[in-house]
């Protein structure tokens, strides 16, 4: 499965549990503990560019990396890819990053995402992190029927989801993302590739 497409079921993806934040039916867990906002040496919000973001990666993970960027609508997408190990984050290996900057060049989001053999990794990777953030930012809102599950503080959200795909050679692959978004400019983001009609 190629960047851009991985970067487009990211993006749905986060936008339809922020969407589902404004939905009063459903009362939405806030976290009292602020959501962190550096991951991988990479802070949201903060201008930054492919080289600062392989420089920032690489130092954090004490690993070489490579990476690729494009244009997806007004968003620019960098994945960052290890040479020889994984990407170790939060007590778990991630295969790669894909970092999401806007019109601006403002990290909106910041995605780890692991790749597996069968959908049973992929949901051991998600329960396993599901642990880790619950007992670092309380419980969260879940969505047992589409995999998600994400923790916010009005201002930023990190969340995980998993499924299964199939790769561009056929092979099927499954896969767990944990996501760090910052809310208003992935709305905003969101707003700005949505067409009029």
């Amino acid at each position: 499965m190629d960047s851009s497409k991985i970067l487009i079921i990211i993006f749905i993806t986060a936008s339809l549990l922020l969407i589902s934040c404004d939905n009063n039916s459903v009362k939405r867990i806030v976290s009292e503990t602020p959501i962190k906002t550096e991951v991988l040496g990479l802070t949201l919000c903060e201008k930054s560019s492919e080289k600062a973001i392989k420089k920032a990666i690489s130092k954090a993970t004490d690993n070489q990396v490579i990476t690729n960027k494009e244009k997806v609508g007004s968003a620019t997408s960098v994945s960052v890819f290890p040479y020889y190990l994984q990407l170790n984050y939060g007590g778990l290996s991630w295969h790669y990053v894909n970092v999401t900057l806007n019109e601006d060049l403002k990290i909106t989001e910041i995605d780890l995402i692991a790749s597996f053999e069968n959908i049973e990794r992929a949901k051991e990777q998600f329960t396993t992190a599901s642990n880790v953030f619950n007992q670092k930012y309380g419980n969260g809102n879940a969505s047992e029927e589409d995999h998600n599950i994400f923790w916010t503080d009005d201002t930023n959200s990190v969340g995980l989801t998993y499924m299964e795909s199939s790769a561009i050679n056929g092979n099927d692959r499954s896969f767990c993302y944990l996501y760090y978004v910052n809310i208003e400019l992935s709305d905003a983001l969101e707003k700005a590739n949505t067409p009029d009609v």
